[in-house]
């Protein structure tokens, strides 16, 4: 049977580690590493195909260095054909991340970046592409996916970016996809993106979640093995694991100071002072600390 790899968010530049007590450069390094992950898994399981169903960048003024270092990974997956569809964070807007990423030649030949809606012939599928084309956009990215043709043998397969109706979530979530209709127009698998945990919707759609694990969850890619009249066969498989960083054990606090051993700011600490030697009021020490806050902030 064809089979797909499916994976989204990768979020690569995001400015927020995936654990709060991760340092924000290994954070961003372990994001390609996971990306590197991904290709290994791609070519271990034999795909014939790759998509990635939006959030590929965590915005559209990432860096050089950025788009860079996610070409390195990209040339990893060489020779499977690899589909980056633009998302809510990376949306195809001009001068984008995507388009800047330089896909489709030299190294990258083997890359194709989808920032206009319309099917695109890859590896034997008929991938429908349906990226959102600006920030917030409020409609059904698939609304325009055709309905099979009659004698289309091909394996259809829509990659979006978005929620999915009667999948749960708030009535606000914008680019809501209706996944059952698309199963009515005879497609046979529809890749979805928008997500921290993979999440099945229906028989034919899912959500693969983030592949960088985090407190929440993630960490996963899909493998789907698909073949026209059948169920899907899918299976989630694991490229990364949240590793806790082990807390330093607490200093003891000393006896008869509540406030142990915080780094009080020296303005603030004799305010305190103030205060433990029953010299002033509360309102008084409120009043100088005020002025020493103000004059610490020009």
């Amino acid at each position: 049977m064809p089979r797909i790899l499916h994976t989204a968010d990768w979020r690569l530049g995001r400015a927020v580690p995936a654990s709060a007590d991760a340092d924000l450069a290994a954070a961003r390094a372990r994001r390609l590493e996971v990306v590197s992950q991904i290709a290994a898994v791609a070519h271990a399981e034999g795909v014939g195909l790759v998509v990635v169903a939006g959030d590929v960048f965590d915005d559209n003024q990432v860096s050089g260095r950025v788009l860079r270092a996610a070409a390195e990974r990209l040339v990893a997956f060489a020779p499977i054909p690899v589909l980056l569809v633009a998302g809510t964070s990376d949306p195809a807007e001009p001068g984008g991340a995507l388009s800047r990423l330089g896909a489709g030649v030299g190294p990258l030949a083997h890359v194709t970046v989808a920032t206009t809606r319309g099917p695109v012939a890859l590896a034997g599928f008929t991938v429908l592409a349906c990226p959102i084309t600006r920030r917030a956009d409020p409609d059904d990215p698939t609304r325009e996916v055709p309905v099979r043709g009659p004698d289309d043998e091909s394996i259809q397969v829509v990659v979006a970016h978005g929620g999915a109706l009667g999948a749960g979530g708030s009535a606000e979530v914008l680019s809501r996809v209706d996944t059952a209709a698309l199963a009515r127009r005879g497609v046979d698998w529809v890749a979805l993106g928008d997500g921290l945990t993979h999440r099945p919707i229906d028989v034919r759609a899912a959500w693969p979640g983030s592949p960088v694990a985090g407190a929440d969850g993630g960490g996963e890619v899909l493998i789907v093995d698909l073949a026209r009249g059948q169920d899907p066969i899918v299976r989630a498989v694991r490229v990364d694991r949240l590793v806790p960083t082990e807390a330093a054990a607490p200093e003891p606090v000393p006896e008869g100071d509540p406030l142990g051993d915080l780094a009080v700011p020296p303005y603030l600490a004799s305010a305190l002072d103030v205060l433990k030697a029953g010299d002033a009021t509360a309102l008084d020490a409120a009043a100088w600390l005020t002025g020493q806050l103000v004059e610490a902030a020009r």
